[in-house]
């Protein structure tokens, strides 16, 4: 026996309505079909006297189902701040190692629509020793027993003032402790592709190896795009790299990068 169930929430814009079809015995939601706006949680906070952060406007279409172990998205929209995402994918910890699949694609994505104030200048300095990788985790520990699959496709990518990456696709892909990233786009009207292959310890370590290739990349466009004018006309330049590096933060990682670099003009 199924039973439906509708759940209306409202804290202004378009009501988040949820319509789920619930299994009879586990009560399980099988099916479910979410629309409307994301309500503000920190409104939903002040009535219980809570103190939330605040999430951006968000719209959602979203549908898919669950079992006892498995939780799954299918092709689904999130609007954010404007920008569309498309998203499918599927959790499963019924495995031996917990399956993590997701596939997200945009046509069209501005940085700084998404995140506004990005680049506003308002940053302050912190008192301590300047290191941009601080302490920013690389989660090895978690990756380390997980099958993961991520897809991403934006077909543009503006990610500072008209810095445009057209056809973006980054494949990501983790099991048994090994994994490897492809990332492929044009910038400047040159073509840039990117290996890496991961090796991760049972304590978190990530060794990796990272080789990249460019060609054709106009660099009298690329500071066009920067709003840097009459410096440069054209320019076409190339690069290749080969990078090892391993450690347990990002900080670690560059602190032990080796490796050559070439950079030539065409």
């Amino acid at each position: 026996k199924v039973y439906p169930v509708r759940v209306a929430l409202s804290t202004g814009g378009d009501a988040l309505i949820a319509n789920l079809a619930l299994e009879g015995t586990s009560k399980t939601p099988i099916d479910f079909i979410i629309k409307g706006d994301l309500p503000d949680v920190a409104m939903l906070g002040r009535v219980a006297n809570w103190n939330l952060m605040g999430v951006p406007h968000m719209h959602l279409d979203i549908s898919g189902g669950m079992d006892v172990h498995k939780i799954t998205i299918r092709k689904s929209k999130i609007n954010l701040r404007g920008t569309e995402f498309v998203v499918s994918g599927e959790y499963d910890w019924g495995k031996k190692n917990d399956l993590i699949q997701l596939d997200v694609y945009s046509k069209n994505v501005r940085l700084d629509k998404v995140f506004p104030g990005l680049y506003s200048g308002g940053h302050v300095r912190p008192n301590r020793a300047l290191n941009v990788f601080h302490d920013i985790p690389l989660f090895g520990e978690f990756f380390y027993d997980k099958t993961v699959r991520l897809g991403v496709g934006f077909d543009n990518f503006v990610v500072y003032k008209e810095l445009n990456l057209k056809d973006t696709k980054v494949a990501v892909n983790v099991a048994n402790a090994k994994g490897r990233i492809d990332v492929k786009s044009n910038v400047a009207n040159g073509d840039i592709n990117v290996g890496v292959d991961l090796d991760i310890a049972s304590d978190g370590r990530i060794g990796l190896q990272v080789a990249s290739r460019a060609r054709n990349v106009q660099i009298g466009r690329l500071l066009h795009e920067i709003n840097q004018d009459n410096l440069i006309a054209e320019l076409p330049m190339g690069f290749d790299f080969y990078i090892q590096a391993n450690g347990m933060d990002l900080s670690q990682i560059m602190q032990t990068m080796t490796g050559p670099i070439r950079v030539y003009s065409m």
